[in-house]
């Protein structure tokens, strides 16, 4: 026997479910995925070309950009500006050096998200990454890093709480290299899990190592690599057994004594050196906290042996 007919909705929906046709709570409302709250943050000197490229891919996410334009020569803000009103850009001026870490430290300071992505001018993001994070619930424990191609490596997504509570990125590690290492490294160590991007979200338009060394003071960039990776291991040693973070001024006067002892080094010393670094002379600890007790003076210091191998220059 079919239902009978009836002007009123309801009386049809209750006549239909009476007679099995309809069933009561069956029916069930799809709620699209949204987005998570992640804010993307790229930066640019000199790499208006490949921004022109990659931006738009930025942009198409969906996602908040924020772009630092780190006194580009070459009028970032101004194509930002009038190319993606959308898009929140940060003009720096007087700052004839390239100093990544300081000009992604701007940018997350200038991001309000839960979630930090940054990518390079140069990095262009396919479809799949919306698809990516759509399905993937990100969790304040855990941080991605770009896999597969070297040149991606840089790239990550990292939870805010825990980049603000490293201090972000070191501001003492300038020029080309470990600065993305160092973060990693510095974010396992408060308990985070380094995951890959799965592949073929990001792609690295090439250039010429020049290109990378443009605005740097050294422009052999696996030299200063080295530098940088030897500061970074340095300090995270020092922090430990000091049990708290050393200031900015001091990290940059222990890379600065590194440099010094590499390159010199480099030039008169083949053989091993070693390095010995002591908390009181180096300033991490005042004199003060230096035991001095029946006429001997206790300090700590750290001993390193850097071996020369048949290291890039």
């Amino acid at each position: 026997m079919p239902p009978r007919q009836s002007n009123d909705v309801d009386d049809a929906v209750r006549a239909g479910a009476g007679q099995g046709l309809i069933g009561f709570g069956r029916i069930h409302s799809r709620v699209a995925p949204t987005l998570p709250n992640v804010t993307i943050v790229t930066t640019c000197k000199g790499r208006l070309a490949f921004l022109r490229q990659t931006l738009p891919q930025m942009v198409n996410t969906g996602l908040p950009v924020t772009v630092v334009d780190f006194d580009c020569p070459e009028g970032t803000a101004a194509f930002v500006v009038a190319a993606h009103p959308s898009v929140r850009v940060i003009a720096v001026r007087d700052q004839p050096i390239w100093v990544q870490t300081i000009a992604c430290n701007i940018g997350a300071q200038n991001s309000t998200s839960d979630f930090l992505l940054f990518l390079d001018s140069d990095i262009i993001l396919h479809n799949g990454f919306k698809d990516f994070l759509l399905s993937r619930k990100l969790r304040d424990d855990e941080f991605f890093v770009g896999s597969g191609n070297p040149e991606l490596f840089g790239q990550c997504l990292i939870p805010r709480p825990r980049f603000d509570d490293i201090g972000g990125y070191d501001e003492a590690i300038v020029g080309w290299g470990y600065h993305d290492n160092d973060i990693y490294e510095r974010l396992k160590l408060k308990g985070a899990r380094q995951l890959g991007f799965p592949p073929g979200l990001l792609q690295a338009l090439p250039h010429s190592d020049e290109l990378r060394t443009q605005f740097n003071t050294e422009t052999k960039k696996w030299s200063n690599q080295r530098i940088n990776s030897i500061y970074s291991h340095i300090k995270i040693d020092l922090e430990s057994i000091n049990h708290s973070p050393l200031t900015l001024e001091t990290r940059r006067q222990l890379r600065k004594k590194i440099k010094m002892i590499i390159g010199e080094a480099a030039v008169a010393h083949p053989k091993p050196i070693t390095l010995e670094i002591s908390r009181g002379k180096l300033g991490i600890i005042g004199p003060d906290e230096i035991i001095r007790e029946g006429g001997y003076e206790l300090d700590r210091a750290l001993k390193f042996i850097l071996s020369s191998n048949t290291a890039r220059q």
